[in-house]
This record gives C-alpha cells, sequence and structure tokens, in this order.
C-alpha cells in the first residue's frame, strides 16, 4: 500500500513540475526595464507596504543618470489591481515603437490583477514625452500568452 502511495505521489509531483508554460512569456514577466535610444531609462519597481513585503502597487518612474524626470505610483489605475506588472512588446521584438506616427515613442506594460482571468489582464500602451510617460490607450491581452501586444 505504501509503494503504491509512493508511485502515485511521484507521479503528481512529475505533473505538477512539468507545467507547459513558454519560456518566452516567462522571460517577459522579469522584464522591469527598459532603456530609451536617448539614454534614459524606464523601470518599474514594486514599493513596500508598511515594511509588510511587496503590496498592491506597482513603481512606474522615468529617469536619465541619477535625476528622475517622472514618477508615478500605480494601485487601483485604468480598471486593474496592479498586482504585477512588465513590459511587452508592442510588436514582436519590439518594445519601443512608435504606432500613432507623430514622432513620440510607446511603450507597452502587461498588468496582472491576480486573479486566474486572463480575460481582466491589459497591456498599457504609454507615449514617452521628454519628461514624462502619459498614458495612450489600454489592449486587452491574454498575459499568460502574449508575446506582443499586438502582432
Amino acid at each position: 500500500m505504501q509503494k503504491k502511495l509512493l508511485i502515485f505521489t511521484m507521479l503528481l509531483s512529475q505533473i505538477a513540475l512539468s507545467k507547459d508554460s513558454d519560456p518566452y512569456v516567462e522571460n517577459l514577466r522579469n522584464k522591469t526595464y527598459l532603456k530609451l535610444p536617448d539614454g534614459k531609462e524606464i523601470l518599474l519597481s514594486y514599493p513596500l507596504k508598511n515594511n509588510e513585503g511587496v503590496g498592491e502597487k506597482v513603481r512606474l518612474f522615468m529617469r536619465s543618470g541619477s535625476k528622475v524626470l517622472w514618477d508615478k505610483t500605480f494601485s487601483e489605475d485604468f480598471g486593474t489591481l496592479w498586482h504585477e506588472a512588465y513590459f511587452i512588446p508592442i510588436k514582436k521584438d519590439t518594445f519601443i515603437l512608435d504606432i500613432n506616427n507623430d514622432s513620440i515613442p510607446e511603450i507597452a506594460i502587461a498588468v496582472w490583477s491576480g486573479g486566474n482571468a486572463s480575460e481582466k489582464s491589459s497591456a498599457l500602451i504609454f507615449s514617452v514625452k521628454d519628461y514624462s510617460l502619459e498614458f495612450f490607450k489600454q489592449e486587452p491581452i491574454a498575459i499568460e500568452f502574449t508575446r506582443s501586444v499586438y502582432k
């Protein structure tokens, strides 16, 4: 009986560990830093909440060298709880792109609320101005499988 239980447990462990995940998407989930062609940097970070660890907030800021040019913390903005966020390509392998041909580049951030419903995920697209980021638009994405906002 113990032998059967051990075999059953080992099989369950193998199934749990053999999760079909896309390595490309998994690597994107760690993308919290972008360097712009002009040398500026855009970063995502998770502020501490009352010294308890990461809360339901994400700080997005732009800097040039050590000077912070723009800084905002998001929590429940754009209809989603900011549990997790990372940069996602606007088009395949392209993180910075002028999508509306106005000479101002855009970037995209995938936002996940922590739930199980992939339809609740979205990509927030921001225009990168000289000294700020400006919200441009929101696109629905399936965060578990999305390689870019647009194909």
